[in-house]
């Protein structure tokens, strides 16, 4: 069983709430951290111990945006720095997708509608995860 906290940044609470409940039911008994301020995961990013299984952040957000969060995410705390960030948002272009990818993000999903939607993202996300980790320990054995 993984220690490893799930954190969730968005500034709508709403959307939080329900990550969270979906994800603790996804998840087990993983701390799941969610933050509707950027500025607070920040500083709870800087004192981590343990890596985060992934940060899962929202784009659009007042003050720290997702971008500006993740070019900090990776300055921050060497624990944090290789932890998978994946973007979210309500839209998704491919100027967005490549500006993630520079900034060496895990990935950028498009916001589902849906709590159904959300449920099933969520899931994408942590077998896409499992997925990743396997095959980087198949590679560094062989």
């Amino acid at each position: 069983m993984s220690t490893k906290p799930l954190i969730f940044i968005d500034d709508d609470s709403e959307e939080l709430l329900v990550m969270k409940e979906m994800a603790t039911a996804i998840y087990f008994p993983n701390t799941v951290m969610t933050f509707n301020q950027p500025e607070l995961a920040i500083e709870y990013l800087r004192y981590l111990k343990v890596p985060p299984l992934f940060i899962l952040s929202d784009v659009n957000m007042p003050k720290i945006n997702g971008w500006e969060l993740r070019a900090r995410t990776m300055d921050i705390n060497p624990v944090v720095r290789n932890t998978p960030f994946i973007f979210l948002s309500t839209s998704r272009t491919a100027g967005e997708v490549l500006r993630a990818e520079k900034l060496h993000a895990w990935g950028y999903y498009q916001k589902p509608d849906s709590l159904t939607g959300i449920e099933e993202l969520l899931y994408s996300i942590m077998a896409s995860l499992k997925e990743d980790l396997h095959t980087s320990l198949d590679n560094a054995t062989t």
